[in-house]
């Protein structure tokens, strides 16, 4: 009796939890600890409110986008971020070592600069080339005015709004997982085909504490990879100042001479 008693107990609260968004997982399932698995639109709603308190931000980059059908080698890039909109990048991996970018929202008349990588590119020029021109979007998805943590959140969050309002809206939770130290919540996204979406399946890993997205993986309807974007190491309000955009800052190559590209 007391059995029966305990375990019609445990199927009420159980229903009062998933009533209210929230299913805990049972100690096995994940690894030992309990922990409470949240919905992820929520979470990344989190994420953005989170965000509001986020001055300027590091971390270690990795993306890899197919583009116009080209699949193109994963990038390693050393990433500066400042609000209002300030962004530093210098590639540290094998794809295009040493290549540094700085964006600044408003400034430079909305171009980028940008210094060539390798020796044979030391005492070369910069370039000011249109964050949508031929040039910058040849290896992007994207022009580097919608990159950053708060754009791929809003961009992720949008998408489920659309498939939350149409009735597609598929999600999976993968379990507990890790990105450098952080503890994540692994989710995947399934949306139809034919329906406008980006991607057939999207791959999420969100910080547990602060449901930002530190991993985002797309695959295409034939299971072709789409699009991944890895943020290792992130670090939050670090003290970033206007320094660390100047062109003239003597640990970048930026150089004094400049060539626009129309």
């Amino acid at each position: 009796m007391k059995n029966l008693q305990h375990h019609l107990m445990r199927r009420y609260l159980f229903g009062i939890v998933s009533a209210c968004g929230v299913l805990y997982m049972s100690p096995g399932a994940m690894g030992g600890a309990t922990a409470a698995i949240s919905d992820p639109v929520a979470m990344l709603r989190k994420a953005l409110k989170n965000y509001q308190s986020v001055w300027n931000y590091t971390a270690i980059f990795h993306k890899q986008q197919r583009v116009r059908g080209t699949l193109f080698e994963e990038e390693e890039i050393q990433l500066k971020f400042k609000k209002p909109f300030m962004v530093y990048m210098k590639w540290i991996g094998a794809i295009d070592s040493g290549r540094e970018v700085l964006y600044i929202q408003g400034q430079q008349e909305g171009r980028i600069l940008v210094h060539l990588g390798g020796m044979i590119n030391y005492f070369a020029p910069s370039f000011l080339i249109h964050p949508t021109g031929t040039l910058a979007m040849r290896k992007n998805l994207r022009p580097i005015s919608e990159s950053g943590i708060e754009n791929t959140i809003t961009l992720l969050i949008g998408v489920c709004e659309k498939a939350e309002k149409n009735g597609d809206m598929e999600m999976h939770y993968l379990g507990a997982g890790k990105i450098g130290e952080r503890t994540t919540q692994k989710w995947e996204r399934v949306l139809p085909q034919g329906k406008g979406y980006p991607a057939h399946r999207t791959l999420v890993d969100l910080d547990s504490e602060m449901g930002y997205p530190l991993s985002v993986i797309s695959y295409g309807w034939n299971g072709e990879l789409l699009e991944k974007y890895l943020y290792l190491d992130l670090r939050t309000n670090v003290g970033l100042t206007g320094k660390d955009f100047e062109r003239g800052n003597r640990d970048y190559g930026f150089g004094y001479v400049t060539v626009p590209i129309p």
